[in-house]
């Protein structure tokens, strides 16, 4: 066995992680810095070109890995996805990290019906379900941790991207309650609610983003809060600040301030 195989082997802390959005900047990140700390590391994205060159990556970093390309709009294609994982090792760290975050179209007042069901169904829906499904598993186990990816504009009004906020608050609600129910279980959930993070998604906006931070950094302040078993962490920090200053601001003048934000988005 080579000197690197002998370092992956002591590092493997997990039998199986699978990452959610992992063709993305963040989910990416993840991968590449779990893969030495796994046995197995199965990789879900839409760009079946990225999950391959992170495949590779993985793989060299000495985890067994699969891709999956997976629609996360469709909940009964991701639970039989996640059923093949689980047969093929049990999960015992799950990242929901996928997400789509589209704004009002020009012209409109809110989203159109069909985003607000695909943000519903890939921001909320698919990712407790398969949640749902992950921790009965872990607790009949007795170990396992699930993390969601959550997002600061849960605390807002944004009258720009009411759908995202929505999705992102429906999460952090899940999160603790799911928390709650599991923790006598030695299984663990954690929320990470961040807020802008140098990824596709963020490079789409076209406005001021206070604050952006690397994903390597983001999977930083994970880990950190994974060792900790932390059920909430905010990153960066200083959007707690914020989220306290809007809970003691009337809201009509909250929403005054919201409204004047000039802010749009790029294609997909």
């Amino acid at each position: 066995m080579s000197r690197s195989s002998e370092m992956s082997k002591c590092l493997q802390l997990y039998d199986h992680v699978l990452i959610t959005g992992a063709s993305g900047g963040i989910g990416a990140a993840l991968a590449q810095h779990y893969a030495a700390r796994a046995q197995r590391i199965s990789l879900w994205g839409r760009d079946l070109q990225r999950l391959e060159s992170l495949a590779k990556i993985c793989t060299a970093a000495g985890a067994e890995t699969d891709i999956v390309v997976v629609d996360l709009s469709n909940m009964h294609e991701s639970l039989e996805a996640f059923s093949r994982a689980e047969a093929q090792a049990p999960i015992d760290l799950l990242f929901l990290n996928a997400g789509v975050s589209d704004m009002r179209q020009p012209g409109r007042v809110v989203e159109t019906p069909d985003i607000l069901l695909e943000t519903a169904l890939v921001n909320y829906a698919v990712p407790t379900g398969l949640a749902s499904v992950a921790a009965e598993l872990m607790v009949k186990r007795r170990r396992g941790h699930i993390v969601f990816t959550g997002s600061v504009a849960a605390w807002h009004d944004l009258p720009f991207s009411a759908a995202y906020c929505a999705s992102k608050a429906g999460i952090e609600r899940f999160a603790g309650a799911l928390r709650a129910a599991v923790t006598p279980y030695n299984v663990n959930v954690t929320l990470v609610s961040f807020g802008f993070i140098d990824t596709r998604m963020s490079r789409r906006i076209n406005g001021f983003k206070p604050f952006l931070a690397k994903p390597e950094k983001a999977v930083s302040v994970i880990n950190k809060a994974l060792k900790q078993r932390r059920g909430h962490v905010t990153f960066p920090k200083i959007f707690n600040l914020l989220r306290m200053i809007e809970a003691v601001t009337p809201r009509n003048l909250a929403h005054m301030l919201l409204r004047s934000i000039r802010v749009s988005q790029g294609p997909r």
